[in-house]
């Protein structure tokens, strides 16, 4: 057996290795890089004319202990992260609900959409109204109310905006976290009707079975803006197909074709909903209006026989890189096929 003298060739195709498999299977991608690592060492250790004469069955062989490994690491690696992102979202959702009715057990009714000035114009937030009840009394008493939303001071605010305010989807490191992902839906007979606020009495066919927050499309309303979606907006979002980064949760983050779940909401009892694309009109119609006397069942929130796959493109990438770097060797041994005149 020959000795294999190290070069710094070999420690680039190491750093390669381990980067591509942790890219592509997260944690779970070491034991991956190990073992390839360990084989593709064993190969290139062995007397160069036999290896040379075999390198076609080694990197069949190599190829194939790293397509079982990759489908055996990969969900572990990757499986539960848009899991945990939703999971937050709901999180946030149900923080904001608990805000909103301890501030009806103040003041005896939710806040209104927006607080509006003397000629009508939307002055200041619903997100703005329930901070001290959000454990940010601090930056409430920050925040003038004698002032509209958008003056020079109020706007010094934006970047403090509070962590539940925005789900994690959303969260990009290019811009600076001052919109909002939970939009309240508003207009008559809706769970927010503009500036008149609601009170418990107001919701005629239950708590339960009421929208009252929805997850929006990512950066699209500051935090402190008085706007949130009128009644067909929301219609819309929650009718129409899933977009390219519109703000709809991706499970299962490990396949190969990405099923499109919807977007968080909120009933006004607290209960949160993952809400499929392509909702049927008058269902959503119904879960929205807060007195139509019609009621929507679980099982119809539950039915996503229409939702869409869309290719993992990311996960595609990464397979081709990790891939392309575990047959690398394979290049090694023909160059000492040819050197070697076999």
């Amino acid at each position: 057996m020959a000795p294999l003298r190290f070069r710094l060739l070999h420690v680039f195709y190491v750093i390669a290795l381990l980067g591509a498999s942790l890219a592509t299977c997260g944690i779970g991608g070491m034991v991956i890089a190990v073992i390839i690592g360990m084989w593709w060492y064993r190969q290139l250790r062995a007397d160069p004319v036999t290896a040379a004469r075999n390198s076609l069955r080694t990197l069949l062989w190599g190829f194939a202990i790293a397509a079982c490994l990759t489908g055996l690491v990969l969900p572990l690696g990757l499986g539960s992260r848009s899991g945990v992102y939703v999971t937050l979202c709901r999180s946030n959702l149900k923080q904001i609900v608990v805000a909103l009715h301890h501030y009806h057990d103040v003041y005896g009714s939710f806040p209104p959409a927006y607080v509006a000035d003397d000629a009508g114009k939307p002055m200041h937030s619903w997100r703005v109204l329930i901070l001290p009840f959000m454990e940010e009394q601090a930056l409430y008493s920050r925040y003038r109310l004698d002032e509209p939303w958008n003056s020079p001071r109020n706007r010094l605010l934006l970047a403090q905006m509070p962590r539940a305010y925005q789900c994690p989807t959303h969260t990009d490191r290019r811009r600076p976290t001052t919109h909002t992902s939970y939009l309240a839906i508003s207009g008559p007979e809706m769970a927010w009707n503009n500036a008149q606020a609601r009170t418990l009495a107001d919701f005629k066919d239950g708590i339960d079975e009421t929208m009252l927050v929805l997850e929006g499309r990512p950066h699209q309303v500051l935090w402190t803006e008085p706007r949130d979606l009128t009644t067909t907006q929301a219609m819309q979002v929650l009718t129409s197909p899933p977009l390219k980064n519109d703000g709809h949760h991706a499970d299962h983050e490990d396949r190969l074709f990405l099923r499109v779940w919807g977007r968080n909401s909120v009933m006004a009892d607290g209960q949160t909903r993952l809400m499929a694309p392509n909702q049927p009109r008058e269902r959503m119609a119904r879960l929205l209006n807060i007195s139509d006397g019609q009621s929507v069942t679980w099982q119809e929130l539950n039915e996503h026989d229409d939702v869409p796959e869309r290719l993992n493109r990311r996960l595609m990438f990464r397979l081709i890189v990790l891939a392309l770097v575990i047959i690398a060797p394979w290049f090694w041994l023909r160059r000492n096929q040819s050197a070697n005149g076999k």
